[in-house]
């Protein structure tokens, strides 16, 4: 099974998702969403009847989203890929969801990936403009 998980909406985690050759997408939102990717993750596995040990590559967006969203997705997908000796693929939001999966495929393991962030973080900055 092929993931890729897209945090890049405030208070939504999408994944979609390569199941018997065909693209699947699943939405957690509200509380849900805020247990974190792992608990949606988890559900999502739960609900195709999956192990994380069948997830064979997962992929994440990067560029845009929120600061920590960002981090966040890229840690887990790192952290997965690291566990499971799975390939991880970091892709542009907008990206032809075919495209992502054909690019999941021809990836190796052992390489990890960075995020990307759409602005500079503001974390700790305070506001002059006051």
């Amino acid at each position: 099974m092929f993931v890729v998980i897209d945090n890049t909406v405030e208070g939504e985690i999408i994944f979609n998702y390569l199941l018997n050759n065909k693209i699947v997408q699943a939405r957690f939102a509200g509380k849900d969403a805020e247990s974190g990717i792992i608990f949606c993750l988890n559900g999502l596995l739960k609900t195709v009847k999956k192990k994380i040990k069948e997830l064979e590559a997962v992929a994440v967006f990067v560029g845009s989203g929120r600061y920590t969203a960002s981090r966040l997705s890229a840690t887990v997908a790192n952290t997965l890929a690291f566990a499971l000796e799975i390939p991880v693929v970091a892709v542009e939001r907008g990206s032809d969801m075919k495209k992502i999966f054909e690019k999941i495929k021809k990836k190796k393991a052992g390489k990890y990936i960075i995020p990307k962030y759409s602005g500079e973080a503001n974390i700790g900055k305070k506001n002059l403009s006051k």
